[in-house]
């Protein structure tokens, strides 16, 4: 029975304390709040207001211990106060605020999608608890917001999409200038158009997210917020970007993101946030301008996001996704074997972290499958293969019809299955290519990826089975990626040597051969070109003309590719990836170019194709052991990250 007295001598005490006359720890008044909670009778209308300060306090505690009891205290005082205040109490919207946060905390930590119902259905009821004029309810309807668009990643529900623009959209119209907090409710509304294009691909909606962000970071300027708005303006940038191709969207996104990482302060709490838009802006410049230094930037904005950023944040698996990502292309660029070994620890963190429901983990298997097939080429595992396609297959299978990465699931799978090439492999390649292509209107960015992937996949497929028309069709088909390419973007010389490949492969007459030639020639020849592409087409054009018997075309060619070869194996990378490349190819391409020397009779030039086929090993090592003193002495800092390549033999 409650004890009149205790209870009055405790009311005393915690008023005492909220009005400044006497101090305690936060611990003491929680455990104070505790004890005259028992005390109360239940009818007391006060008892909904100290339960629901309870479980404020509570919540709070949990965020700086992480005492798991904290919070699951917190979601069971803020509910038991909902449960007891009146509908019609002016605080009934504030206790249905608390409870939303408590159970949202816990849903973020838990992954537990019934929290997360709970949390909406909370925000909502206090939306609906707070009259129109009310300011806290343009705040509860950009909680709502936020909390919808959480689901969304749960249930990829559209319908949850949709309803956090519309919320996000009340919560803007009912806040106008000069009001402070009318930025962050246009970031918020940015944010939910983003993830809705992202959904639907409707342009419509991304030309607002920016028209948001652009208007934020003019309402924030000189706020602590001014920052975060700059980087939503840049991630809006990125989209639009890569929907539309335009150069001036990207170098905007690069401008507006580094300055917020340099305009916000050393102890920002969105300094991962900053981070990890940095990162991602790099990388699409990087796809952009094949710029190793943009890449290199990339990752290293990556790996300081997860230093940074908390463990078990419920970010930390798209950070662990995004270098994963990075780590995979820089592989595919260097054949640094480290680099994909991390990037496969990365991508298994991702998916190891995140729900079985959660809509991220479909992005997150999809990366898997596509290291995985990066480490089958260098391991030749099959074991790698088989995981790849499964996991790429699942991940295409879980994308919902008109998402708009369906398109580039498809493609994946299909190169993947193009690897294995098992069975019905090839045919549910080219099924699967001409899905993607199907998907993809023209003008969309990607689209001439995938009609370059089903050009592969149809050539392979007639080397097989001979079918009548894959031949022309592959052809066709990499030279409309060509065509819509930009110029000098680096996915065009890899589209030229794939049609170059298709060329050759129909030469149905000598103007095929010579045009497979010349694109050849126009990749192997360009500085531009990535050193791996160059080299491929070099390598390739070499060894046609010789079988062709133009053994002095051939000379140039291989000369190149020989030139080439140790800038693939560069010392930043593994002793043996590099002896791996300069063992396979060194020996092959000086012995076959001696060869075309001989035939044309210019002994000097065979001999020095055979030394430098035979010597490029043992050069490249040699090399390695270069005396770094001087450079020391000039340039610090570029000898101890030469000096840090040297250490990874």
């Amino acid at each position: 029975m409650p004890d009149p007295k205790r209870q009055q001598q405790l009311r005393n005490q915690l008023r005492a304390i909220m009005n400044g006359q006497a101090s305690a720890s936060p611990d003491e008044i929680i455990d104070l709040m505790t004890g005259l909670a028992v005390t109360v009778p239940a009818d007391d209308p006060l008892l909904p207001l100290l339960l629901t300060n309870l479980g404020g306090r509570l919540r709070i505690r949990y965020q700086e211990s992480g005492d798991r009891a904290d919070l699951d205290r917190a979601c069971a005082e803020t509910r038991a106060a909902v449960d007891m205040i009146a509908d019609d109490h002016p605080d009934r919207a504030a206790c249905l605020t608390n409870l939303a946060t408590a159970v949202l905390l816990r849903a973020e930590v838990t992954g537990t999608e019934a929290d997360l119902d709970e949390a909406i259905d909370a925000a909502r009821r206090a939306v609906r608890a707070t009259n129109t004029n009310d300011v806290v309810r343009t705040t509860l309807l950009t909680h709502l917001s936020s909390m919808l668009r959480e689901r969304y990643r749960f249930t990829g529900t559209l319908a949850d999409l949709d309803e956090s623009v519309a919320a996000a959209r009340r919560a803007v119209d009912a806040t106008p200038e000069p009001d402070p907090r009318r930025a962050a409710f246009l970031i918020n509304l940015s944010s939910a158009l983003r993830a809705r294009h992202r959904r639907t691909g409707a342009a419509a909606d991304l030309d607002e997210a920016v028209a948001c962000a652009r208007e934020a970071v003019t309402s924030s300027d000189g706020r602590p917020d001014h920052p975060r708005s700059l980087n939503t303006l840049g991630l809006t940038l990125i989209d639009r970007f890569e929907r539309k191709g335009a150069d001036a969207d990207l170098e905007e996104a690069v401008k507006a993101i580094r300055m917020a990482s340099a305009t916000a302060p050393a102890d920002d709490p969105d300094r991962d946030v900053h981070l990890a838009a940095l990162s991602q802006v790099m990388a699409v410049r990087f796809a952009r301008t094949g710029s190793d230094a943009d890449l290199a930037a990339a990752v290293e904005a990556a790996r300081r996001q997860l230093e940074v950023g908390p463990d078990g944040h419920p970010d930390q698996a798209a950070a662990l996704a995004r270098l994963a990502g990075l780590l995979r292309k820089r592989f595919l660029r260097t054949g640094d074997g480290t680099d994909l070994e991390n990037a496969l620890n990365a991508a298994e963190g991702a998916l190891a972290a995140t729900p079985d429901r959660n809509i991220d983990r479909t992005g997150y298997l999809d990366l898997l499958g596509a290291v995985l097939h990066a480490r089958f080429g260098r391991t030749r595992d099959g074991a790698d293969l088989d995981r790849a396609v499964d996991a790429i297959r699942e991940a295409a299978r879980m994308t919902p019809v008109g998402h708009p990465e369906a398109a580039g699931r498809l493609s994946g799978l299909g190169l993947v299955l193009l690897e294995r090439c098992a069975g019905d492999d090839l045919h549910e390649a080219v099924g699967v290519g001409r899905q993607a292509v199907a998907l993809s209107p023209t003008g969309h960015p990607d689209r001439p990826v995938y009609q370059s992937n089903l050009s592969r996949a149809l050539r392979t497929r007639y080397t097989r089975f001979q079918f009548a028309g894959d031949l022309d069709e592959a052809v066709q088909l990499s030279r409309e990626a060509l065509q819509a390419t930009p110029a000098g973007h680096t996915d065009g010389f890899s589209f030229g040597c794939v049609l170059a490949e298709a060329l050759f492969e129909r030469s149905g007459s000598n103007g095929d051969l010579v045009e497979a030639l010349k694109y050849w020639s126009w990749v192997y020849t360009s500085g531009a070109a990535p050193t791996s592409t160059r080299f491929r087409a070099a390598r390739s054009c070499a060894n046609v003309l010789a079988t062709h018997r133009r053994f002095e075309a051939a000379l140039e060619p291989y000369r190149v590719a020989l030139e080439l070869l140790p800038l693939l194996a560069w010392h930043g990378i593994e002793q043996r990836d590099q002896l791996h490349m300069l063992r396979t190819f060194g020996a092959e391409l000086g012995r076959d170019g001696a060869a075309c020397a001989i035939a044309v009779e210019d002994p000097g030039t065979a001999l020095a194709h055979l030394e430098q086929g035979r010597g490029v090993a043992w050069t490249h090592l040699l090399n390695a052991h270069t005396d770094l003193t001087e450079l020391r002495k000039v340039a610090p800092e570029l000898a101890a990250g030469l000096e840090r390549c040297r250490i990874r033999r």
